[in-house]
Formats: structure tokens, sequence, C-alpha cells
């Protein structure tokens, strides 16, 4: 899982199986492979899809101390950490023959390959998600959800697993918002799902992505992707550190100008904004602040250079661009590494709490950081201890960066 690629967070698997075990072939259930049977089954299509459930072994013993779990009984809680389409699988690079190589990716990595055709006037949220869900799910064999309210997803599972919601109800979900300005066209020659996602994204000021469910995903919409938090072990928390080597940036950047283009003026009317018909000699300015790393900097600003450029044709519009563009180049500012016990809940945007240093005896004098993950990579193995790999930074939640000012100049 990254915050990189189409879509705000997307996820991608690299995996091995044996073949054949137990005296059953299991490549033949791959459409990918030369010679396969497409139908080789009634649930078989001309993808291959995967689904990936990881143990959670904190979530499992906390069920069994509750009376969740049966103390003898061998259930065990999972999450599901991934459901998407297989895009390669062949021999591995291993002496054994036996040993096969697979990989696979989510449908967040897809909508850069289908084409957008669309108008959208005065849209709101929901609408846009909904043609999302129309163009992929008449592409790709996933079950997309964009109903983005806190319900609880209840899910017919095999026998002896417990799948729980996971991420889908930690997280203050989108609204069915309207898009500030007027209409936005887009065109199949030119333009793809990305796009699409791309501008609502900036232009409501949120983060979006697909989070996976046993039978498809939920798209995934929030002005507040950063609010689940853990903490490290040696604060009291679940999260196992292992070893961080995330360096503490004293300086990033907190604040960013944006310029919109030559074309309408914007008066305000109540909470709605009117086209005012202008000259053409005119433009906004848009200047947004990350208040704490702001205040951290001694009030000192650190301009992200050079101004950025919007096609943004109203006020409000431009700032929550501005403000989504500097929360990347936040993101994009700091980084480092952290290693923990496998710790399936965490994703990228959460936020961890933990001293820079992996072991409290040689840091306990030193302040707690809250990292923002970027990347999550669980390196889960049949022997020996899995972990949770995580590139971090500084955390800066979107809600925390302010408009500045907004004003108009002459060109």
């Amino acid at each position: 899982m990254r915050k990189e690629g189409p879509l705000d967070v997307t996820r991608y698997v690299e995996g091995k199986f044996a073949s054949p075990w137990n005296d059953e072939d299991f490549t033949k259930y791959f459409n990918l492979l030369p010679g396969n049977d497409p139908l080789v089954s009634e649930s078989q299509d001309l993808f291959d899809t995967l689904r990936v459930d990881v143990r959670d072994t904190q979530d499992t013993e906390d069920a069994k101390e509750d009376g969740t779990v049966d103390e003898e009984d061998e259930g065990n809680i999972y999450h599901t950490q991934f459901m998407g389409v297989v895009t390669g699988v062949g021999s591995s690079i291993s002496k054994n023959e036996k040993e096969w190589a697979f990989r696979a990716r989510g449908p967040g990595m897809f909508v850069d390959k289908i084409p957008a055709s669309k108008t959208f006037t005065n849209g709101s949220t929901q609408n846009i998600l909904r043609y999302v869900k129309q163009q992929i799910e008449g592409k790709y064999p996933f079950e997309i959800s964009v109903d983005n309210t806190n319900e609880s997803f209840n899910f017919d599972t095999n026998p002896g697993i417990n799948l729980v919601e996971g991420a889908i109800n930690q997280l203050p979900l989108l609204g069915n918002y309207e898009i500030p300005g007027g209409s936005k066209t887009f065109k199949k020659n030119q333009d793809t799902l990305e796009d699409v996602l791309t501008w609502l994204d900036d232009k409501v000021g949120i983060r979006l992505w697909f989070e996976p469910t046993p039978n498809g995903a939920v798209l995934v919409g929030t002005d507040t992707p950063t609010a689940t938090e853990h903490n490290a072990h040696y604060l009291d928390g679940e999260t196992y550190i292992l070893n961080n080597d995330a360096l503490v940036e004293i300086n990033p950047v907190n604040t960013l100008t944006v310029k919109s283009k030559v074309t309408d003026s914007l008066g305000v009317d109540g909470v709605f904004e009117i086209k005012e018909i202008k000259t053409g000699n005119e433009y906004n300015i848009a200047k947004v602040r990350h208040q704490p790393l702001y205040e951290k900097a001694g009030r000192r600003e650190f301009i992200a250079a050079p101004d950025a450029l919007s096609d943004a044709d109203t006020k409000n519009g431009l700032v929550n661009e501005a403000k989504s563009m500097l929360k990347t180049e936040i993101d994009e500012a700091t980084g480092g590494d952290m290693s923990t016990l496998l710790n399936v809940p965490v994703k990228p945007y959460d936020t961890i709490v933990a001293r820079p240093t992996c072991v409290k005896s040689d840091g306990s004098d030193v302040d707690p950081v809250t990292y923002e993950v970027s990347r999550v990579h669980h390196e889960i193995k049949a022997g020996g201890v899995s972990r949770t790999n995580l590139n971090v930074g500084l955390h800066a939640a979107l809600g925390d960066i302010e408009k500045v000012s907004v004003e108009t100049e002459k060109v």
C-alpha cells in the first residue's frame, strides 16, 4: 500500500505458492497461463481475481480475552488487505521447481487505463463517484461501493474465518458535497478515470482510494484521512516498533501559493459562488499555510517554489486545490523507514506516535514524534518473524492547512 500511483492510495501484492501440492496442480486456476481453460469452473471468468486476508494477532487475542472468540476455538480475526486482479504468474527464481510467483493489482491501479467521457455540471461528489463505479464495474470483476456512510459491512465468509470491518469504519467519510464552480468536461481521447478522481480530489480538498472488502472494494473519500492513530508499544500502544530510521525534519515546506487561470471573477452569494464576466486581464492568487509547521519553524515561511498554477474558476476551488497541493508537497519533502511486528490495521495516511528511536531505554528522555505513513509493506513469511515495513514522514493533517489570503491581480 502506498501514497503513489493513480489514486491517493494504491495496493499491489507479490507472493509465492507451491504447485503441485498435495497432488493438486494449482496453476490450472490461472487464466494467464497458456493452455488453461478460462472456464475451468462456473465461478471462474476471464480475469484471475485475488483476495488476501491477513490474520491480526492482537485483535485475535483481544477477542479471546473479551469472549468474542472462544479460547478453545480455532477462530482467528482476519482483515481483508487486498482484492484485485492477477497481472502476472510464472515460475519463481528459486531452484525449487514447485515454487511459483505471482503479482496482482488492486482497482486503484487501473483507473488510469479506463477512458473518461463525461461532462459534470455543478456535480455532486456522489454523482461523480457513481460514474467511476459504473466505468470500473463495466470492465473489471469488482463490486464497487460508493455509499460512504458509517454503516456496518457484514460479509459472508468461510467457516472459521472472522473478517472484521477493517479501516472503512475508522474514517470520517465523505458526505454528498457540491463541487464548487461550473461544468467540467472529460474527453475519452485524452482523459481517464484518474483525471476525474484527481480533479475531484483537488476541487473538494479530499483524499480518495479503494478500501478492499471480501467482495470488491469501497471507494473511500474523506477530508480527514489521517484520523487513525497508532501508538508505539513503549507508549502503551499496540504497535511494536522494531526499528525507526525516520529523520525528524526541522524546516519542511509550510506555505504554498497558487495562481488561477485568467478567465472569470467571482462573487459570493451565501455558500454559493457566482461567476462574473470580466475583461480577461485578472487572475486570483491563493495562499495557504500549514499552521503547526509554520509555528514550529518560528513563524517563518518555507514556501514551495515556484508558484503552482491551477485551472480553478472559483476562489473556493482555488483554495481547496492549494490545500491539496501543499499536503502533497509536505508528504514528498519528508520521509524515513520504520519496521514493526506485523501490524495489519495500519494503512497510508495513518499516524504513528513514536520516539525517534526503537528502544525505550535509548530514548526515554526524547519527546515522541507523530509520523504519517506513506507506504505499508506487509512481509508475511511461513517461517520466521512476519513484519510490517513502513515509509513514514512528518504528520501534516489536511485540516491544519488554512487559507491565508485570496487576492485578485491584473496580468
